[in-house]
C-alpha cells in the first residue's frame, strides 16, 4: 500500500507566455543543431504540448529542468503515483 503524500508539487507553465515579445531588451537568440531524431522528438513534444512554437517548447523544457533540479537540490525525488501503485523514479543524467 501507498504510503501517505503530506505534499503534492504542482508546476505551472503559463500557455502563451512569451507571445508577442520578440524584441525584448536582454533577450538573446540560440541556435541549436538538432540530429534528425531529436527534431523528431522536439516536434512531437510540440504538438503534444499544443506550444506555439519549438522555442516555447524548449523554453518550457527549460523551467521543468530548473524545477525539478531545485526540487533535487532540497533533497527531494521523483516518483510517479497511479492509483495505489507508486514508483520511484531514478533519473541518471
Amino acid at each position: 500500500m501507498m504510503a501517505s503524500r503530506e505534499k503534492t508539487v504542482t508546476l505551472s507553465i503559463e500557455p502563451g507566455e512569451g507571445k508577442g515579445m520578440i524584441e525584448r531588451e536582454g533577450r538573446r537568440r540560440v541556435q541549436i543543431d538538432f540530429s534528425p531524431a531529436a527534431y523528431a522528438r522536439l516536434d512531437s513534444i510540440r504538438e503534444r504540448s499544443e506550444a506555439q512554437s519549438n522555442a516555447e517548447t524548449v523554453r518550457n523544457a527549460l523551467r521543468l529542468y530548473d524545477w525539478f533540479l531545485r526540487q533535487r537540490d532540497e533533497g527531494y525525488e521523483v516518483r510517479l503515483v497511479k492509483g495505489d501503485e507508486e514508483r520511484a523514479v531514478e533519473l541518471l543524467w
